[in-house]
């Protein structure tokens, strides 16, 4: 009985796990953004960032699976933005300011997360 326990709460956590894709949408002309996580497959995911981005133009930029995922806007331009993704959260951060600063000096990190939450 132990065993089935262990194999069905094993089984759970898998499935968990595996629900775990997330997505960050993305308007370059009004600078509005989605975000998603927790979803069993990345159409969910992108077609959530889209809905919650809100805006016609709002295309996905990043997706990923059991993973960080991060937004970075520049402050002056609404059409410029830097994604990030890593398996470790200030990784993740660090690379969407670096990909924004590649075309404006001033960024500001919008969203930081887990795909897993």
């Amino acid at each position: 009985m132990k065993k089935w326990i262990a194999s069905l709460a094993i089984l759970f956590m898998s499935e968990l796990a595996a629900a775990a894709w997330g997505a960050i949408a993305y308007d370059t002309t009004t600078g509005a953004w989605g975000l998603s996580w927790g979803w069993y497959n990345q159409q969910q995911a992108e077609s959530t960032a889209i809905s919650y981005c809100g805006q016609p133009n709002c295309r996905v930029y990043i997706t990923g699976q059991n993973t960080y995922l991060s937004l970075a806007t520049s402050n002056y331009d609404k059409s410029w933005a830097g994604f990030g993704r890593a398996t470790v959260k200030y990784e993740s951060m660090y690379w969407s300011m670096y990909y924004c600063n590649q075309g404006y000096y001033s960024c500001t990190l919008k969203a930081s997360f887990p795909t897993n939450q």
